[in-house]
Formats: structure tokens, sequence, C-alpha cells
């Protein structure tokens, strides 16, 4: 059972958005689509998106888009364009290059927690995989448990380096040691 809500009234088309009638029709297992943004003007539909995802308390918000992943340039105009699986809200802020949504959706999520999802919906069941929890595209969020994990990563490379060659630090040993972090980071720039 499916309900579309939208932020102009057009009563032949849609429900008109209203926030308890949606979260009614969530509780009864309904699926809801919102459509028209918020129905005002100098909003995006992305904040649009934002907006009602806090609203509603929706767990993500799923950005359907023509492209798998987020890129650190447009894939469409570079050949070498990479992908980039996960960012935080602030790479997404701060990158010029990474263009996601505006920065009123994105810091509305960043704000209230809500992952955003960025996946292609013209892939045949991208969208169900998305649902099911399965990883599909990037996402976004303020885990910093990335950053965490591979630290420790490199901290164990290192570790191990060490302990293999057990010898003092000379300049090849601290040279082979930052080639080694900089393979656990790869493409994050850090």
């Amino acid at each position: 059972d499916v309900r579309v809500q939208t932020g102009v009234e057009m009563r032949q088309i849609a429900e008109y958005y209203i926030k308890d009638r949606a979260v009614k029709h969530l509780n009864n297992k309904r699926v809801v689509i919102f459509g028209c943004g918020t129905g005002s003007p100098f909003f995006s539909t992305d904040t649009g998106a934002a907006l009602r995802a806090n609203e509603i308390g929706a767990d993500a918000l799923l950005k359907a888009t023509n492209v798998d992943y987020i890129y650190d340039k447009d894939p469409k105009k570079y050949d070498d364009a990479k992908k980039i699986e996960h960012l935080t809200y602030l790479d997404v802020l701060n990158d010029k290059n990474i263009n996601v949504m505006d920065s009123t959706a994105t810091t509305l999520c960043m704000d209230n927690e809500i992952p955003i999802i960025v996946f292609n919906i013209n892939k045949k069941g991208n969208l169900k995989k998305v649902i099911e929890g399965k990883k599909v595209g990037t996402i976004v969020n303020s885990d910093i448990k990335w950053f965490n994990n591979h630290f420790f990563l490199c901290q164990k490379i290192i570790d191990d380096i060490m302990a293999e060659r057990n010898e003092k630090r000379t300049q090849n040993n601290i040279k082979i040691l930052a080639q080694q972090i900089i393979i656990c980071f790869g493409e994050r720039n850090i």
C-alpha cells in the first residue's frame, strides 16, 4: 500500500503533506513517497527530503541519482574520477568538488544524525538492496569509525614492520612506514 504526499496541494494526484498523516501511514505499514520538496520557493527538493526525513524520524535519507556512488569529481566529465564509498557530512560540506546535495540539506541531516545513502536508481534492484540494508552506493554520515578502523589497521602494520625488522628506526624504515600509512588511508587525503 503506497501513499504520495506533496508539499504543494494537488488533490487529484496526491495528498497534501501533513506530518501526522504521514507518520500514521508509516505506522500502518504503508510506503509514503514525498514529492514537490517543501512547497516553498528557495528550498531545493534535497532540502525538502531532508526536512521530511527529520519530521518523520527516518532512519536514513535515500538519495536516488544517476550515478552508482559519489565521486571525487564528475564521472561523466572525467574518466579518472574515483568512487567514494563513505564520506562524513563535513567532507560533503567542505569539498567543493563533491556535489551530493545542497549545504542546507546536508546540514539538516548532519544536525539530526540522518545518514544519506546515495545510489543509482536506474540500476535494477538497487532500491531493494538499499532497503534490505545491503551495501549499495555511498554512505554519508558522521561516523568516525572509518577513521578509527583505518588508524588501528595502520598502527598494526607499523607494529608488524617494526617487530619483523627488530631494529632502530632509520630513515629507510620511516619512509616504508609512511608508505604503509598512505596505503592504509588510500584516497582519503588524510
